[in-house]
């Protein structure tokens, strides 16, 4: 029966050469894919107003270019007709977006009761706001509870977060929820790094280190270490190891908590960890602890019948699916993608059945990967994992494409005019052949100026304008004048002010040792840290 499920995905692709008709993107499942379609179908085919505003409302993500282009042709998007009206009535998505502090002002005290009543049993928090606008004092109620929606809902999305947070002590339940706040943490890791919410910081260094969690904790300390109270940021690391939200951030911490102590519990924790990451590694060489499971998929069969690697309605209708199993079941789904050219479905639907415990280490299409170098196969390999999981047809929130994850100007470019090839179109980017030809390319192109795999993962993420402005910047990545040159390169790379590739870079890294490994050249991790911090050994612009 799940077999035949399968087939309906795989055989009902939407997806040609061409842009998706008007049509065919009304009945395409709904996505990232569907919203780069989208995107493209209003700025290329030039579609009349009513066509626009129909396909305004199939958008999956509404940010960002998309948003901007849309709301140009036909104006804001309006909330849904069912969301204007009783929120009794409403569906719970529209209850979200009616219930809000001005709503909730705009009753009585009977009326708002009511409605935390009808909510307690629905959604807490609706029925936190609710409750808290009958309280004497409303943002203590919701700080009580600990519910970061209302917390965020009562204050308003325009609010100084940093000075709501010196006017109420957040409880340890707030605290619990802050800790897994992304717009929290932003605020956090954005103060530490750029150094200007002096406001902020200092708060901070008022917390006790047995209050915040996880990564707040984390940044906690490495504030608690630039602004010099080592004893203060020892402990906030131990609290964030104690208090993790993944295996990786507890990593994260236990690493600086070595760093700062020397404390041998601290390293042998680390080099026992079973997640796979810069630090875990690092520490794994200076134990010479050899304890590492990966799992390298050798299938025999070329590929799966009716599945299109290269079409991105058909991975989202495959994902759609597997996103409705949990363990052995979506672990038995996976089984199906145990083929040559669905390498990257198979690794990325078991790592999820298996919650991230076990790791996959893919390497299809080695055919197409188009030079015998070691270290450049590993390199192209460490960076398509990360970018993509090896799935062709995969799509990023910026429209980035396939396997290697170009953006369209960049792809375009690079086929059209760098490598003059006949017929591009962007979608050729969904080839695994053409990704990593485009990749080699670009790595060419990278290299000439960067001679670190940690540098060159900042330019192939920021862009090589970022790398270099970084670098030349004067505050990063400079033993010679560093406040903290006993910490370098690693306080560096905390400090990379754009924080997706200060995460990138660390993962690829990762990946880069283990891919060379698997191909045979056991490179140390160390080296790559022994002269990133010295200006002109790891890039030719200083």
């Amino acid at each position: 029966m799940r077999w035949l499920v399968l087939c309906s995905i795989f055989c009902l692709s939407v997806l040609s050469a061409e842009i998706p008709s008007y049509s065919e993107l009304l009945k395409a499942p709904k996505g990232l894919a569907k919203d780069y379609y989208i995107y493209r179908y209003a700025s290329e085919k030039n579609p009349n107003k009513a066509e626009l505003k129909e396909l305004q409302k199939l958008i999956f993500r509404n940010s960002g270019k998309i948003k901007k282009l849309f709301e140009s042709k036909v104006g804001v998007l309006k909330l849904p007709p069912e969301c204007e009206g009783d929120i009794y009535a409403a569906s719970p998505a529209c209850q979200k977006d009616l219930l809000s502090k001005k709503y909730l002002e705009d009753l009585s005290k009977e009326q708002r009761e009511h409605l935390a009543q009808y909510f307690k049993d629905k959604d807490s928090d609706l029925y936190t706001l609710s409750m808290a606008m009958n309280s004497p004092d409303p943002l203590g109620y919701i700080n009580a509870s600990g519910n970061i929606w209302a917390y965020y809902r009562y204050l308003g999305a325009s609010v100084n977060l940093a000075n709501e947070l010196r006017k109420i002590r957040p409880s340890r339940a707030m605290w619990a929820s802050l800790s897994k706040s992304n717009r929290f943490l932003n605020l956090l890791s954005e103060a530490v790094v750029k150094g200007e919410n002096a406001a902020l910081k200092s708060w901070l260094l008022e917390l006790n280190p047995s209050e915040p969690q996880g990564m707040a904790a984390f940044w906690a300390g490495l504030n608690a270490l630039l602004s010099g109270d080592e004893k203060k940021a020892e402990l906030f690391f131990e609290q964030a190891a104690k208090t993790p939200a993944s295996a990786s951030g507890r990593d994260q911490a236990l690493f600086w908590h070595y760093l700062l102590t020397k404390s041998q519990t601290s390293l042998k924790t680390l080099s026992n960890s079973k997640d796979i990451n810069m630090y875990s590694l690092y520490a794994k060489e200076i134990t010479g602890n050899n304890k590492l499971e990966v799992i390298v998929p050798q299938p025999v069969q070329v590929g799966l019948k009716g599945y299109d690697i290269s079409d991105p309605f058909t991975w989202q209708r495959t994902k759609d699916e597997a996103a409705k199993l949990k363990g052995k079941e979506l672990a038995n789904y996976a089984l199906k993608f145990y083929t040559k050219t669905t390498q990257g479905e198979f690794s990325y639907f078991m790592e999820r059945a298996y919650k991230g415990a076990r790791h996959y280490f893919p390497m299809p299409f080695m055919e197409f990967i188009g030079t015998n170098d070691i270290s450049r196969q590993a390199l192209i390999l460490a960076i398509a994992r990360q970018e993509s999981r090896f799935i062709p047809s995969a799509v990023s929130v910026s429209y980035a494409l396939g396997m290697m994850q170009f953006m369209p100007f960049v792809a375009n470019d690079i086929g059209k005019k760098k490598l003059a090839i006949p017929g591009f179109k962007e979608d050729d980017m969904f080839k695994p052949s053409v990704a990593y030809e485009f990749a080699n390319y670009h790595l060419n192109y990278l290299e000439k100026y960067l001679k670190n795999t940690i540098f060159v993962a900042y330019a192939y993420n920021g862009g090589i304008g970022f790398t270099r402005r970084m670098i030349t910047g004067g505050k990063l990545f400079n033993a010679n004048t560093s406040k903290y040159a006993r910490f370098e390169p690693f306080i560096s790379m905390e400090l990379v002010p754009f924080a997706e590739s200060r995460e990138y870079a660390k993962k690829v890294l990762a990946n880069y040792v283990i891919y060379s490994s698997i191909l045979g050249s056991n490179i140390k991790i160390s080296k790559f840290f022994e002269k990133l911090a010295i200006p002109g050994e790891a890039e030719s612009f200083r």
